[in-house]
């Protein structure tokens, strides 16, 4: 079993299943679904730990595997596995979606009551989770008052007492009591910031129902200034605001399962996120919201083909986020590198999308990534036009675009526009700053500005680097030198900012350590030109290669 493990872990895949091959029974099966696992493929995975729990039924964990794998996958054989799991949280909760779904009520509550279990009871995912159970079995049973007395302590405190207290203006919505739902909304919207588009929506959808548009509309508005992309769906869900958000309990249920995949997907618990989305898309499989956070996560497990079938389930729908869906096929196309397809389908997003200018600045930085410098000016000037009013983000990327095409002076006016916008943004500051001490400019503005980012930013390597940079262009080589070490500390490798560490040790004669950066520089890719500089200064041929100047050990 050692050597078996061994050796999928450190030969190449194609080799792994060789090697699990050439095993047999319990073991091979098993290798075999660990390996499926963790290429994230969860259909496989659940085929050969079903072929291994025939041949060891009793062994728990082996169980717990076969059962996550096979929900995730959507085998039939989820549900028998997870009534074999009496202890285990997702078991519970995949056996309660199944009977919300079969309109089964009292065994909701039967399994929502389960999650209260002494070796569940510490459960963070079922504490949150079984109230909202019971109360949405309840409200379903004709049961309001007891529903909302389920949910009445946990809203008044506690840490997820937005999340009951919406649940719990959810219900007495359904319910026809308007002032205790309005009193219960209230409560909900108790959260720091914007609110998350899908809060939004219900809050928007109350207001909208109860002959508040202008509330409505704001709730949306504000969602949207916290997620530029949202913008891309105002139109479409500011039409259909008055739409329940909540239909019935099975939808409430999915809102809540929906919301803990959401949690869970923030702290990094993908696997566990996934069942719940598959539970949330059983019990309501037109769930746009849901279809998009499953997306994310698939993308994050860099799973690009499923995020791309997820999101095209979306796009093909009249769903007012079909935009947001179109948006991410395309972000997705970038990061596969079709860059054709990318830019076509921001072209496309923005004729539909005319009121939003978010598309036409993606394509920018798609042109811009792919060394398309003017091209990506001309698209920022585009972008800019249907902007309502100045906007100090646009003013600095297409001045960056200038500055990347050659165009100093547009580059220059550009920033400094932006910098009238917004006096206090590090990136503008810095940007600028750097920019003239690159020239040898204006050195003791140059510096002032670099300063003024450091103090708003002070662990951003970058800007750090640009500060010692600056001090060693006035000479203030010693100040350079501790600046430029300390950035070095912050972004290790960057061929940049150890490039400027070397030149720093350079002035102040310590040529053993200035050589040491720019060898080590040269290893960390950077662009052409640079390179050719580093060379010019270890008195490198031009064309040698960065392995021939490998650093001393």
């Amino acid at each position: 079993m050692l050597c078996a493990t061994f050796l999928t872990s450190t030969l190449a895949p194609e080799q792994a299943r060789a090697a699990t091959a050439d095993a047999s029974g319990l073991y091979a099966d098993y290798l075999s679904a660990r390996f499926a696992a963790a290429q994230d493929d969860s259909a496989t995975a659940a085929e050969y730990y079903l072929r291994a729990l025939e041949q060891n039924p009793e062994q728990a964990d082996l169980l717990r595997h076969a059962f996550l794998a096979s929900a995730l996958s959507g085998r039939v054989e989820a549900a028998g596995l997870a009534r074999l799991l009496p202890d285990d949280a997702l078991a519970e909760l995949w056996l309660a979606g199944a009977a919300a779904k079969d309109g089964d009520w009292a065994g909701v509550k039967r399994r929502a009551e389960a999650l209260g279990r002494d070796k569940l009871a510490d459960n963070q995912l079922a504490k949150v989770l079984r109230p909202l159970l019971l109360a949405w079995a309840e409200q379903a049973q004709g049961r309001t008052a007891a529903a909302l007395a389920t949910l009445s302590p946990l809203a008044a405190q506690g840490q997820f007492h937005a999340l009951f207290a919406l649940h719990q203006g959810l219900i007495a919505d359904l319910a026809g009591q308007e002032t205790l739902a309005a009193t219960a909304m209230a409560q909900a919207r108790d959260v720091d910031g914007p609110p998350g588009l899908r809060l939004a929506q219900m809050l928007a959808s109350f207001d909208a129902r109860h002959g508040r548009q202008a509330a409505g509309l704001g709730e949306l508005g504000q969602a949207g200034a916290g997620a530029p992309e949202i913008a891309l769906a105002l139109p479409a869900l500011s039409e259909r605001m008055a739409n329940p958000a909540v239909r019935d309990a099975k939808d409430g249920i999915a809102e809540a399962f929906l919301a803990a995949a959401g949690s869970l997907r923030m702290d990094d618990h993908g696997q566990p996120a996934m069942l719940l989305l598959r539970i949330t898309l059983t019990l309501r499989p037109d769930f746009a919201a849901a279809q998009l956070l499953s997306a994310g996560i698939e993308e994050e497990r860099e799973q690009p083909e499923a995020a791309g079938r997820t999101l095209d389930a979306v796009i093909t729908t009249d769903d007012p986020l079909a935009p947001l869906a179109r948006l991410h096929r395309a972000e997705l196309a970038v990061q596969t590198g079709d860059t054709d397809a990318a830019l076509a389908a921001f072209d496309a997003l923005a004729r539909e999308c005319p009121h939003s200018a978010l598309p036409l600045v993606r394509k920018a930085e798609v042109l811009r990534a792919t060394g398309r410098f003017a091209e990506a000016v001309g698209v920022y000037d585009e972008a800019m036009a249907w902007e309502p009013k100045p906007n100090w983000a646009l003013f600095y990327e297409r001045g960056v675009a200038r500055d990347q095409a050659h165009d100093r002076t547009g580059g220059e006016a550009d920033m400094r526009k932006a910098l009238e916008l917004a006096p206090d943004q590090p990136l503008v500051l810095n940007y600028l700053g750097y920019s003239w001490a690159e020239r040898g400019e204006h050195l003791d503005d140059a510096r002032r500005m670099i300063e003024a980012a450091v103090q708003a930013e002070p662990q951003d390597g970058a800007i750090i680097d640009s500060l010692g940079y600056v001090m060693l262009r006035q000479g203030d080589v010693a100040d350079a030198v501790r600046t430029l070490e300390r950035a070095t500390e912050l972004v290790p490798d960057d061929a940049t900012v150890n490039g400027h560490l070397g030149d720093a040790y350079a002035a102040a004669g310590r040529r053993l350590e200035a050589g040491y950066e720019w060898r080590r520089a040269l290893l960390l890719h950077p662009e052409p030109d640079e390179a050719e500089r580093l060379k010019a200064k270890l008195d490198l041929p031009p064309r040698q290669s960065a392995s021939a100047v490998a650093p001393p050990r």
